[in-house]
């Protein structure tokens, strides 16, 4: 998990997001989207959800893996930071062939300022 503040340049926004064992969750700035996907040698899931956010202001972001039935349970929840955290998911997926390990890591595309803060990497 971590906090995550995009900027604006024009009328840009940056991609930003967190990583977690081969899956990543992905605030799309210039779509507004929220989006988990996994890459193994190319695209092999994806799932987004409108999510329209505000540049400069900071959202916690919360990605969590586990493994259930056999399967991959990929969840995402962001809000404003200084807002309580709401009970539901902001997303969830369900991976047939879960991947089974992998690193946590941040990743971000951008044509201006993104910044991270409060990185915290737990086991479940």
């Amino acid at each position: 998990e971590a906090d995550l503040m995009g900027t604006l340049t024009g009328r840009r926004r940056p991609d930003m997001g967190l990583i977690a064992s081969g899956y990543t969750l992905d605030l799309l700035g210039n779509h507004q989207k929220l989006q988990i996907r996994s890459w193994q040698a190319g695209l092999r899931i994806a799932k987004e959800v409108d999510f329209p956010w505000q540049p400069d202001v900071w959202y916690r972001m919360v990605l969590r893996v586990e493994e259930s039935d056999g399967a991959g349970l990929v969840r995402g929840k962001v809000w404003p930071r200084d807002d309580e955290e709401p009970a539901e998911w902001s997303i969830v997926v369900r991976d047939p062939l879960p991947i089974r390990q992998g690193a946590a890591g941040l990743t971000g595309y951008s044509p201006t300022p993104v910044y991270y803060d409060n990185i915290l990497v737990r086991k479940n």
